[in-house]
């Protein structure tokens, strides 16, 4: 992008770097999808992000939360994830966390983790969760 600078007037200027500031914004969000919206949280993916190597599928994920939770590191608003999904046997793994202290995992992060792969927590995927929302997302072709 570029950006051609002429001498402006202080208000022509806050707008020109407010107007650079949301496309910014909205560039790096571009493929946030919403995965499940409910009250209680609401979930986006990004298609983008995943990588496949057999049946094993990975995709980041973001939970954006209407009131602030805590976990015993402090209050956090959204959570962005790292997740791993076994298309065959219909299993989640928890691979990376992001806690942060704003919505649309903005702000400061709060605790982060990653784990290794050989010790990730396999776990099946019920019927009509989120969890089964996001393993067909990430297992469709």
């Amino acid at each position: 992008m570029i950006v051609s600078v002429r001498k402006q007037g202080a208000t022509d200027m806050k707008r020109t770097l407010c107007c650079l500031l949301l496309m910014t914004c909205s560039m790096s969000w571009a493929e946030l999808e919403i995965t499940s919206g409910a009250p209680e949280q609401v979930v986006y993916h990004d298609k983008t992000t995943k990588v496949r190597v057999g049946n094993i599928v990975k995709m980041w994920t973001m939970t954006d939360f209407p009131e602030a939770r805590e976990d015993g590191f402090g209050d956090f608003l959204s959570i962005k994830t790292y997740d791993a999904f076994d298309c065959k046997k219909r299993f989640h793994a928890l691979v990376q966390a992001f806690f942060y202290a704003d919505k649309l995992a903005t702000g400061n992060v709060i605790r982060s983790l990653k784990i290794k792969y050989a010790e990730l927590d396999w776990l099946p995927i019920k019927p009509e969760t989120v969890a089964e929302e996001e393993l067909q997302i990430a297992c469709e072709n």
